[in-house]
């Protein structure tokens, strides 16, 4: 298990020590000399005793210390190895004996050694560095570490930190758990992370912006509840990790792992056969050296000036499992129409597709099976073989019997991914009463993204600049100031599989559609969606509709500490002030998008043949967004220890997030109207009476924090805690620069086709958009029209988040310490995107004969306009439990678990950016509540236990006995988690709104099946579901329709050591992921859409969910 020890203040990086001495009476002892030494570098902090008796050492770095007791008359007293961690308030208390000076007693470390956190009312852990390095971590990312914790998740599916792939060797995977984390009923992009006290952040996503080597990691923490008033800006997690540093010794690592397809084993569970496993061969090597800075004759820095070097590099070589998908075949790009044409969702009573009504919107005749048609001409472009290739397989749907829809499946290409990352640190003592200590990370991350059809992959070229400085001043015993300066810019260059290609010179060259890009950098084909009612085809395109794009963001960041025991009260008073910039060059929509959902003929397969669009759009303008904020906090906190063994935490807390502005002034915002829901007029710096942001800056983010700690039956047995704390979380990056974007980009447009069969009028049922001649009658646009501009509400609110808890620790055998806790949090003013306002009030399309433009609240804006709100709430409660036993050698062991229910609305999704696949934005403007659910992170339960055993087996042995089999260790994490709530969708428009419903909830029938009944053609009941009634958005919930199935996972590793002269040791090591090669379905695999051919289904039901155990194999050599 890991070792963890309680935290008090998230961005502090530094430990403190604090304790009370007194007599054999219990009087207090003034007066008296308390020295810390650090065992690693000789670094030497001294304090005395105040009148009360009370002492404090604070800002001293994370690592082993002895401690030293003396006064006048008593017998001096000694811990020989006090472990101090990262923002760790340790107590260490002392009863001094009558004596003499010069006679030293050693004596037992207290609450440190108990485990006990006895200081403040936080949540959180510290995790060191012997356990990163030690657990089996499947891609040797630190984050994976932080879920071991109660009330810790792995990040949202689909969400953006999930798809950012910041992963070590820019690895990701389908739940997010090996890359991203979401904490107590909070969103995932509402985590702050750092390296040694500093922002290291990519602020387009609000997520870390590369995966540290874990070997140069000293250790990381991770606050996520009521932590102290150093911690703010984000009401997650906030981590911070604490790079290695050099000691008194020079010592150093290297290391190489390996996994390799030859050790890979995968079975696909659906079909029930073994699979061959894709390629795979990923190395992971590198190493470090660390010690005094020595140059002979010249410096000697022994106890004074140390050094510490890490270097990594990955390669990471990945053939994906094969995927699927449907495509059209051959007899329809011919022109002749076969029962694909005709072919509906599965009947669930026959378990075979339903036969469509398919007939000609202008002559209202019937089509059939072999009828010759004339395609489109832009959809016979998209149909040559080397654009969208054609079937791999023979694979229609035919009518009548049940059969796969899949007739497409790729043949896997290798990608090759790799991560080159270069650390130094420097630490100073420049004397008694100043330490200076600095590091500088260089970070490349290449990801390199599979194909599907070939020339559709997309590469991201990640560059990280991280500097950091601090400097360390005790002014007096009572008096000690830390200070840190530290800049971070992140660089992201990204290409398409098109890019510069002139074969694939689709959308402007072959098509010519208008307003597409003709710049080779935005070569390749319009985005196309062939979905309607049993019908889902994919044609070749880009993997995503935006760019490619160039993108940098960074921070200066300055921070002050400054802390001051005066009697019982440790106070400490914090500066922190950041200045973030954000740059993005991208197009939109360079290549157009065009839908097909069937509402004109009744099969979207055939409406796209036709070329009947049910929407246009095309944003092509390449913009330039660079966009500013400075943030500032201040804070003060006073630890009062009123008695030995109850502390209060008391402190408050003010941030203040200016608004982001765009460097040449080119942003606009359209503010909200009256009405509070859609948009008004539009505003820019000109004339914006807020300024050159747009939006009213905020002034009241004050957040008062209470925590306790109170041990009732005497030191180092039990510890009852709690804390109750508010939180502000500034909008995150994408809404800021979609103003920016929505200023400049003014070509283009968005366009809604007539609603077709639904339609009240015989011409609104006729198409009247067509691929071969998109936008008719579109201009350039222009200064005035803003076509894509966005609202963001001008009076949008800083996220509050009040956290709460109430914990009960305590001491039992075995050094095992168990705790209980209630976890709480309530979010207020949570921010939310809607992508439906501007849309009409919600009718019986039977209702009214007007079209959805011409019912349109703001006529200026005959579109949808995304819009960015604070109007949302959360609630969040949990049961959080966690035993543990850690040791240095033997037997360590953390089991964690957490009971918990996350409710939200009207969405959890801010920022315009993805929050998830499985129900993350509302639908409602008119009626927020009707949005409201369990989250979209909702995750009732969550175990997780890890084992970490040094076999003691051998160990008094000698010769060559004890080289072979002395030196095992073995290690375990075991996980057991419940699955993803999920919303149903629906391709049909109930409300005349133009916007696809989700699907009525069936009374009388249990959308859950039993675990034991779900098969890979049934993982819910279908029956369920039904199309909404008219006038009405559905009565199935957002989220939460279905719950997905959960994950078990085991990752088991087995070490051998080789000890060789005072400190060498080579290690030999077999890492298993998932050693039980449990499937766990890939939740984007399972089909929610209620039209969907495959609904409920996994894939096809028949093929494709592949479980995989994967072997590495690891060497390291400690000198």
């Amino acid at each position: 298990m890991t070792g963890f020890s309680s935290t008090a203040l998230a961005q502090q990086t530094n430990a403190t020590i604090v304790g009370n001495i007194t007599d054999a009476s219990g009087a207090v002892v003034e007066g008296a000399t308390v020295t810390a030494t650090s065992k690693s570098t000789n670094a030497v902090r001294t304090t005395v005793t105040d009148s009360s008796g009370q002492y404090s050492i604070p800002s001293l770095p994370p690592g082993v210390y002895s401690l030293t007791v003396g006064s006048t008359g008593f017998q001096g007293q000694r811990i020989e190895s006090l472990i101090l961690q990262s923002s760790q308030t340790a107590r260490q208390d002392f009863s001094l004996a009558i004596g003499k000076v010069n006679e030293t007693v050693t004596v037992e470390s207290g609450a440190a050694a108990a485990q006990l956190q006895t200081e403040n009312g936080a949540v959180g852990a510290v995790i060191d560095s012997k356990k990163i390095v030690d657990l089996p971590l499947n891609g040797r990312n630190f984050v994976q570490l932080a879920q071991l914790l109660p009330g810790v998740n792995s990040g949202t599916e689909g969400s953006i930190t999930v798809r950012r792939a910041r992963g070590a060797v820019a690895a990701t995977d389908a739940t997010g758990g090996s890359i991203s984390i979401q904490v107590n009923g909070q969103r995932d992009t509402q985590n702050r992370y750092s390296i040694d006290g500093i922002e290291s952040m990519d602020y387009d996503a609000w997520t870390y912006s590369f995966s540290t080597s874990v070997d140069a990691i000293a250790e990381f923490r991770v606050d996520t509840s009521s932590s102290g008033t150093d911690s703010g800006g984000a009401a997650g997690a906030n981590v911070n990790q604490i790079i290695k540093s050099g000691t008194n010794r020079l010592h150093g690592t290297l290391f190489e792992f390996n996994r390799n397809d030859a050790f890979t084993q995968t079975y696909d569970a659906v079909a029930k056969v073994d699979a061959k496993p894709p390629r795979l061969n990923r190395n992971q090597f590198g190493g470090n050296i660390g010690g005094p800075v020595y140059i002979p004759h010249i410096y000697n820095g022994h106890d004074k000036t140390f050094f510490f070097f890490n270097a990594e590099t990955g390669y990471g070589l990945n053939g994906a499992t094969p995927q699927q998908a449907t495509v059209p075949d051959d007899s329809v790009r011919a022109g002749i129409l076969d029962e694909s044409i005709f072919a509906g969702p599965t009947d669930p009573a026959t378990g075979k597709p339903k036969v469509l009504v398919v007939t000609d919107p202008f002559t209202n005749q019937p089509y059939h099976v072999g009828d010759k048609i004339t395609l489109d001409a832009n959809s016979a472009i998209m149909l040559k073989p080397s654009v969208t290739p054609s079937a791999t397989v023979p694979g229609a749907p035919i009518v009548g019997s049940p059969t796969t829809t899949s007739n497409y499946f790729t043949t896997p290409v290798k990608t090759l991914n790799y991560q080159h990352q270069y650390i130094g640190r420097l630490d100073h003592n420049i004397g008694h009463h100043d330490t200076l200590s600095g590091h500088y990370i260089y970070d490349q991350t290449y990801s390199n993204g599979p194909s599907f059809f070939g020339n559709d992959y997309d590469n991201n070229n990640a560059l990280t600049h991280h500097f950091a400085v601090s400097e360390t001043h005790v002014f007096s015993p009572a008096i000690v100031n830390e200070f840190r300066y530290g800049r971070q810019k992140f660089e992201e260059f990204e290409t398409f599989g098109s890019t510069n290609k002139k074969a694939f010179d689709i959308a402007n060259g072959m098509m010519q559609i208008p307003f597409s890009s003709s710049a080779p950098q935005f070569y390749g084909a319009p985005n196309l969606s062939i979905n309607g009612t049993g019908q889902s085809y994919r044609t070749f395109t880009s993997l995503r509709d935006i760019g490619p794009r160039n993108r940098a963001n960074g921070i200066n960041q300055f921070v002050d500490n400054l802390s001051w025991q005066r009697g019982k009260h440790f106070m400490k008073f914090a500066v922190d002030l950041g200045h973030r910039t954000d740059y993005f060059s991208q197009a939109r929509d360079p290549r157009g998008h065009f839908g097909f959902d069937g509402r004109y003929t009744g099969s979207a397969l055939l409406d796209f043949l036709l070329g009947y669009t049910s929407s246009q759009s095309i944003n092509p303008t390449v913009t330039r967004t660079n966009i500013a904020s400075w943030i500032q906090a201040y804070s003060i906190q006073d630890n009062w220890s009123v008695t030995n063994t109850l502390t209060l935490n008391l402190g408050i807390r003010w941030d203040h997030f200016a608004p982001y502005t765009q460097d040449d002034d080119k942003y606009a915002d359209i503010y909200i109207a009256a009405d509070g829901i859609n948009p008004g007029e539009v505003f820019t710096p000109k004339n914006s009476p807020y300024g050159r942001g747009l939006i009213k800056p905020v002034y009241h983010d004050f957040q008062p924090r209470v925590g306790f700690a109170y041990q009732p039956y005497g030191q180092n047995r039990v510890v009852i805690r709690g804390g109750y704390g508010i939180y502000f979380t500034p909008e995150i990056d994408n809404a800021w620069f979609a103003m920016a974007e929505g200023a400049q980009a003014q070509a283009g447009a968005a366009l809604i086709g007539n609603p077709g069969k639904t339609g009240t009028t015989p011409a609104s049922k006729l198409p009247n958009y067509f691929f071969q001649s998109p936008f008719p009658g579109v201009t350039t646009g222009g200064p005035l029209t803003y076509p894509f501009a966005i609202a963001m509400d001008q009076h949008l609110q800083d996220q509050m988040t009040q956290q709460f808890n109430l914990t009960i620790q305590t001491q039992l055998p075995g050094k095992v310490t168990g705790q209980i806790a209630y976890v709480g949090a309530r979010g207020t003013h949570n921010f939310i995107t809607y992508n439906t306002t501007n849309t009409p009030p919600p009718v019986d399309p039977a209702s009214t004969t007007l079209s959805v433009n011409a019912r349109r609240p703001n006529q200026n804006f005959l579109r949808n306009v995304q819009t960015d709100f604070s109007n949302g709430s959360s609630t969040y409660h949990s049961l959080q439990t966690k035993l543990e036993r850690r040791v240095g050698q033997g037997l360590n062991v953390l089991a964690s678990y957490t009971w918990s229910k996350s409710i939200s609305g009207p969405g959890d999704i801010g920022g315009a950016v993805g929050g998830g696949n499985f129900g993350a934005s509302p639908l409602n403007p008119y009626d927020p509540r009707s949005d409201r659910s369990i989250s979209l992170f909702d995750i009732p339960h969550r175990f997780v236990g890890t084992v970490l055993y040094d076999i003691p087996f051998f160990r008094n042995s000698t010769g060559i006995k004890r080289a072979l089999l002395s030196g095992f260790q073995v290690s375990t994490i075991l996980s057991a988690v419940s699955g993803d709530p999920a919303g149903i969708t629906d391709t049909a428009q109930t409300t005349a709104t133009g916007i696809a419903s989700r699907a009525d909830s069936v009374v009388g029938q249990q959308p859950n099946l039993a675990r034991g009944s779900r098969t890979p053609t049934a993982q819910f009941n279908t029956a369920a579901f039904a199309q909404a009634q008219p006038g009405e958005f559905g009565t199935s919930p957002r989220t939460g329709a279905v719950r997905l199935p959960g994950v078990f996972n085991d990752d088991f590793s087995a070490t051998k050591g080789f000890k060789f002269g005072e400190s060498g040791n080579l290690q030999l090591r077999a890492d298993f992921f998932n050693a039980f090669k449990h499937y766990n379905p890939d939740p984007s695999t399972i089909a929610l859409g209620r039209n969907s051919a495959n609904f409920g289904k996994i894939n096809n039901g028949i093929s494709g969910g592949f479980a995989t155990r994967v072997i590495q194999l690891g060497a390291k050599l400690y000198f």
